[in-house]
């Protein structure tokens, strides 16, 4: 069944409202408007869409040339989410083929053509479902358009996603890697007050026992070789202590006596620059040597922090009204090796949100998956 024209008109209302200049309603760029959401919302709610979300069902791969009931119910499934205009007919074709990708495409899926495992799983997800994560996301969005500024730093966890946004425009993404499962990265609202260039990095004591102490078992060169320095706690002098003495099979975080610091050098974890703002749960933006982590389509690697895709664009943004400091003066600094905190002449805020679904500014519902929720059963996860 076609959109209707009532939200069709919508949706181009909602285009128009992100017109030049933005509207406090279009604050979060790439992410749309809470105004968009809840129209979406709205048309999912229609009886309209209620007779057409029916389930895929288990079975075989589904792609271009098959035929069938599945097939059939497919189509009816696509049609509810506005991306196929086509009829019923049983028969995968062209048209079904180019609808399915684009339904793939908004739920960050792989664009294949193929109805497999991990795409039957998002068509098969409950309307009751989606309406609630729709509900919840929508609260969150007036929440945050409410205390909102005109010029923030988002971190999107789900979209593994970061913007720079100035009056609702997007001056800078990059994709980013987030906590994992049991570390997860949580919802913070703060501003970004300093930059750490060739930052040193200090290790939690739980991370030394969940982490390194694994690899010092497995390799006693281990800390040499990525320049850790094991320190006694409470020792002001940070007289090196010898690794051997430490009893690396049984290290316990609530009494580790020991500190645990990473020079600064091409393998800190933190890379070249480190992003820092007031939490209790001592989360940061970083840079990171690990490249290839960020050509991966779910990027939850993390202990909470955040790894940048590209931290040396995002200091030349936040640096621009701190007197002194051009691209080549940051490039300057780095090459010294000498770790630097750079205060920030006006600090710049931070948002770390977690939303799962939103509507892009070309009108499309996007989805993201509860990367931090039980995703094994669409009818009874959490959101």
């Amino acid at each position: 069944m076609a959109w209707p024209r009532a939200v069709r008109l919508s949706f181009l209302l909602a285009l128009a409202a992100c017109a030049w200049p933005p509207s406090p309603a279009c604050a979060a760029a790439d992410y749309g408007s809470a105004d968009a959401l809840e129209r979406a919302l709205e048309r999912l709610r229609s009886p309209e869409v209620e007779a057409g979300w029916v389930r895929v069902g288990p079975g075989p791969a589904l792609r271009e040339g098959d035929a069938g009931a599945r097939v059939e119910r497919l189509q009816r499934r696509l049609r509810a989410g506005g991306d196929y205009a086509g009829g019923p007919s049983g028969r995968f074709d062209a048209a079904t083929d180019a609808a399915l990708r684009r339904f793939q495409a908004r739920h960050a899926l792989e664009t294949d053509g193929v109805v497999g495992g991990e795409t039957l799983a998002a068509l098969d997800v409950t309307r009751a479902r989606r309406l609630r994560e729709l509900e919840s996301n929508l609260a969150a969005r007036r929440a945050f358009e409410a205390r909102a500024g005109p010029r923030f730093v988002l971190v999107n966890v789900p979209d593994y996603r970061l913007l720079v946004v100035e009056h609702g425009a997007a001056t800078l993404r990059m994709r980013v890697a987030v906590g994992d499962e049991g570390w997860e990265t949580p919802p913070i609202d703060e501003e970004i007050r300093a930059l750490v260039l060739n930052p040193v990095w200090t290790l939690p004591a739980t991370i030394v026992a969940s982490d390194l102490a694994q690899k010092v078992r497995a390799d006693p060169r281990h800390l040499e070789a990525k320049g850790f320095v094991v320190a006694a706690r409470g020792d002001r002098t940070s007289r090196p202590v010898d690794p051997a003495r430490i009893d690396w099979d049984d290290v316990d975080p609530k009494r580790f006596p020991y500190v645990v610091r990473q020079r600064p050098g091409p393998e800190n974890l933190l890379g070249a620059i480190k992003f820092v703002f007031p939490n209790r749960e001592d989360i940061y933006l970083h840079d990171t040597p690990d490249r290839d982590v960020f050509e991966r389509p779910e990027r939850g690697v993390s202990h909470g922090c955040i790894r940048l895709e590209d931290a040396r664009e995002l200091a030349v943004e936040l640096l621009r009204e701190t007197p002194g400091w051009s691209r080549d003066e940051l490039e300057r600094r780095i090459a010294t090796g000498e770790t630097q905190e750079v205060p920030l002449a006006k600090p710049v805020p931070v948002h770390l949100v977690y939303w799962t679904a939103w509507v892009a500014p070309d009108g499309t519902l996007q989805h993201r998956r509860d990367v931090y929720g039980d995703a094994v059963d669409p009818d009874t996860a959490p959101l």
